[in-house]
């Protein structure tokens, strides 16, 4: 038996959705199609006689990018997923001086790690330095602010941007001597 898909894969959106794909083969040749992880599933016959369609259903994705294959009589047809939305969970710490530079901690997902550095502004002033530690985690140092809460919004490089309305507070200090 020789198999053939059509096409051999596909890039799809971060979206949940179904697609499809052809399996040919002889008429006297079986298969079976089982995915490689669970945010594939089979949507109508896993397994067929001769020639067909599979149809398939991908989840939605909130995490990276992320990739996945069918296997169908030694051929593979290759699934890869669009990262989920940039987003902003939690700033730590969420508070400091006016005049000083704060090292904060920001959480959330899908900070860029290639293709440049993703921008952190706090209160609409770019933030002094900034290190991506990982899709989830990024770090970065306070510039100068006025009193008050302000909004912390990270851009990626490609212009996507996640905001946490009142992420961060500039707080009054000042020391007492005797």
């Amino acid at each position: 038996c020789t198999f053939n898909l059509s096409p051999t894969g596909r890039a799809l959106s971060r979206a949940a959705q179904s697609d499809t794909f052809s399996v040919t083969v002889q008429n006297s040749c079986s298969w079976s199609a089982l995915p490689s992880v669970d945010w594939l599933t089979v949507a109508n016959q896993s397994t067929g006689d001769g020639s067909g369609t599979l149809t398939y259903s991908v989840s939605a994705n909130a995490g990276v990018a992320r990739s996945g294959f069918f296997i169908v009589g030694g051929q593979i047809f290759a699934v890869t997923q669009a990262a989920g939305p940039l987003t902003i969970s939690s700033v730590t710490p969420s508070s400091g001086p006016t005049a000083d530079s704060t090292s904060i901690t920001v959480s959330g997902t899908n900070f860029a790690t290639s293709g440049g550095l993703p921008a952190v502004h706090i209160g609409g002033n770019a933030a002094l330095s900034v290190f991506v530690a990982s899709p989830t985690t990024l770090t970065a140092v306070t510039p100068p602010g006025a009193l008050g809460a302000r909004t912390v919004t990270v851009t990626n490089p490609n212009a996507e941007a996640a905001a946490l309305v009142d992420g961060f507070t500039y707080v009054c200090t000042y020391t007492l001597s005797p």
